[in-house]
């Protein structure tokens, strides 16, 4: 199931890379998209007042999108990342795909 997994990421990794290496393959109306992989911290997790950890819209993704789509006003936002994931458990496995 590993190397099921590991082939998977990489198909995505090199899938976005080609997208990125030939943008102008796109038509010119169509959308943009700033994709956030990773841990927690691309989702925008951070602690509440009350120290539990919860979804916010001030993460780096969001204040990074919300800088560029003042010149690429087209641009969405999409969250790939994981709540509760850390860099060690993203190079374990990760949690959210995690077999059952």
């Amino acid at each position: 199931m590993g190397k099921q997994r590991a082939i998977a990421r990489w198909g995505l990794v090199l899938g976005l890379l080609g997208c990125l290496a030939f943008p102008a393959l796109a038509a010119p109306e169509s959308a943009q998209y700033y994709v956030s992989l990773g841990t927690s911290l691309a989702v925008g997790i951070q602690p509440a007042e009350n120290g539990v950890n919860q979804r916010t819209d001030e993460g780096y993704a969001d204040q990074l999108f919300r800088l560029l789509r003042l010149t690429r006003p087209r641009l969405q936002l999409v969250k790939l990342g994981c709540p509760g994931e850390t860099s060690a458990t993203l190079m374990d496995g990760g949690l959210c795909y995690a077999a059952p």
